[in-house]
C-alpha cells in the first residue's frame, strides 16, 4: 500500500491579491459597459425625440403655411375675378349704343311704348346668349319696363321687393341712380321672378345701374357671381387634386364642405382628397378611428371649434 501523501498547493497572498484585484476590474469594466450602453440608449431615444418634435414642429409649420398661402391665393383669385366682373360690366355700353341708336333711327320722335317694345326683343335676346349676365330696365318708381324673361311682369311694381336679409332691392337702385347716376351694387336677386319669398331671393351677384335721362330709365346689368365662382372652384379643386408636398410627396391637403360642427354622420362631404379619391362627394362620418385607434375627425372638430 503506497502512503505516500500529495503535495498540498497553496494560494500565495499575492495570488489571492491578484485574484481578487482582477475581479473587482472585471466588475467595474462590466459595469462601466452596462453604464455607457444605458447612458448611449437614453441619449439615442432623446436625440430621436428631439428629431421628431422638430420634424413634426416643421412639418405643422410648413403645413399651416401651405394651406394660408393656397387661401390667400383663392381669396385674390375671387378678388380679380370681381373687379374684371365689374370692369366687363361697366365698359358694356350695348344697352346705352342701342337705345341711342333707337333715337336716331326715328329721328328723335321716339315714343316710350315702342322704345319699350324694340328693346325688349334686344334685352331678352342678350340675357339668353350671355352666361352671366342678365339685363333689365326699370322706371324711377320701381315699375318694371323690361323684363327679360317676361314680358308679363312688365308694368308691375317692384318697389318693396326685399331680399332674404331684408334689404330693399329696387329702392336701393332707384337711390344709386338718382344720387350717383352710374354705380355699383352687392345685391341678392330672384333666381325665379315667380317666387318672391324673400327666402327665395338669395342669387348673389353685383348691379351695375345706368340712369337714363330721355325716359327717366334706369338701365340694370346683372352680373349672376355664382357661376363665376363655380369655375374658380373647379379651377382650385383640380389644383388641390394634383399637389402633393415633403420630400417623398406624402403631404397633401384634403378639402371637406362642412355641414355640422357637432359632429355625426355626416358632418362633412368631402370635396378634395389626393389619398383617398374615392370618398369625393360621399359624406364623413366622425366616428371612425386610425390604426391607433384615435377618433381623428373629433380631433379635427375639436380644433376647429377652438379657433
Amino acid at each position: 500500500m503506497n502512503n505516500t501523501k500529495k503535495p498540498r498547493k497553496d494560494f500565495s497572498i499575492v495570488s489571492l491579491i491578484f485574484f481578487i484585484s482582477l475581479s473587482i476590474t472585471l466588475i467595474i469594466a462590466v459595469a462601466i459597459g452596462i453604464f455607457w450602453y444605458k447612458t448611449a440608449q437614453m441619449m439615442n431615444k432623446d436625440y430621436i425625440n428631439t428629431i421628431n418634435t422638430s420634424y413634426i414642429h416643421s412639418a405643422k409649420q410648413y403645413a399651416k403655411f401651405t394651406i394660408k398661402n393656397f387661401i390667400e391665393l383663392i381669396n385674390r383669385d375671387r378678388k380679380h375675378l370681381i373687379i374684371n366682373a365689374k370692369h366687363n360690366v361697366e365698359t358694356d355700353s350695348k344697352i346705352s349704343k342701342f337705345f341711342s341708336e333707337l333715337f336716331v333711327a326715328y329721328h328723335g320722335n321716339l315714343t316710350r311704348n315702342k322704345a319699350r317694345i324694340l328693346i325688349q326683343y334686344y334685352l331678352a335676346d342678350l340675357t339668353a346668349t350671355s352666361f352671366t349676365k342678365e339685363y333689365y330696365i326699370f322706371d324711377t318708381k320701381g315699375h318694371c319696363v323690361v323684363n327679360p324673361f317676361d314680358t308679363g311682369l312688365n308694368n308691375t311694381s317692384f318697389v318693396n321687393l326685399k331680399d332674404l336679409k331684408g334689404n330693399f332691392i329696387i329702392k336701393n337702385i332707384i337711390k344709386a341712380a338718382k344720387t350717383k347716376g352710374n354705380s355699383f351694387l352687392n345685391q341678392y336677386w330672384p333666381s325665379n321672378w315667380y317666387d318672391l319669398k324673400s327666402e327665395s331671393i338669395n342669387k348673389p351677384g353685383i348691379t351695375f345701374v345706368r340712369y337714363n335721362s330721355e325716359f327717366n330709365w334706369i338701365f340694370v346689368t346683372r352680373i349672376d357671381l355664382r357661376s363665376l365662382v363655380e369655375q374658380l372652384k373647379k379651377k382650385w379643386i383640380k389644383n388641390l387634386s394634383l399637389y402633393r408636398y415633403g420630400k417623398k410627396e406624402y403631404g397633401y391637403i384634403f378639402v371637406a364642405h362642412l355641414l355640422n360642427i357637432n359632429g355625426g354622420k355626416c358632418f362633412a362631404r368631402e370635396i378634395v382628397n389626393p389619398s383617398r379619391p374615392n370618398i369625393v362627394g360621399k359624406c364623413l362620418n366622425d366616428n371612425v378611428t386610425d390604426i391607433m385607434g384615435n377618433y381623428f375627425r373629433k380631433n379635427y372638430l375639436k380644433g376647429l371649434k377652438r379657433y
